[in-house]
């Protein structure tokens, strides 16, 4: 295990620690911050892939930007066949545990967000669009987001 992920899980710990005595976390939100250390992952649909670099375009920059004034850390671009482009949005809505994100057209799996590109067609050179870009929500932000609402809508995410 690396170093910085070591220390990442010490610090969580004491951040959920130090909310138990302050009463900011109940332990239903303990169970859901301990589940929310292991990656989540996207439901991809066939003809789909992740990848770290794409072509860059006006969406994509467009979106870059929406990332950096949310805070959000960068995790990968999602691919898709044209024939498959319009199947990854529509999985993550009909799946439950994806919630719709604060991040406008987004989804939000515990701390993974994903936001799909929904301009009316993707304008891309490259041979596989670009159909969606996946993000990872700080601890700081998902831990103030969580605070108190464990048993309410974000009860799916257990």
């Amino acid at each position: 295990m690396r170093r910085t992920h070591r220390v990442a899980i010490i610090l969580i710990v004491i951040l959920v620690f130090a909310g138990l005595i302050l009463g900011a976390f109940t332990a239903r939100c303990m169970g859901l911050v301990a589940k929310s250390i292991k990656p989540v992952v996207v439901p991809l649909p066939p003809g789909c892939s992740q990848t770290a670099n794409v072509e860059k375009n006006e969406l994509t920059v467009m979106l870059e930007q929406k990332r950096i004034e949310r805070g959000l850390k960068f995790k990968s671009w999602v691919e898709c066949e044209p024939a498959n482009a319009h199947t990854l949005a529509a999985n993550l809505e009909h799946d439950p545990r994806w919630l719709e994100s604060y991040v406008a057209f987004g989804y939000e799996y515990r701390r993974t967000v994903v936001v799909p590109l929904r301009l009316g067609g993707v304008v891309t050179t490259s041979k596989t669009p670009v159909v969606a870009a996946i993000f990872i929500k700080p601890w700081p932000a998902y831990l103030s987001l969580i605070r108190g609402q464990c048993d309410g809508n974000l009860r799916v995410w257990e």
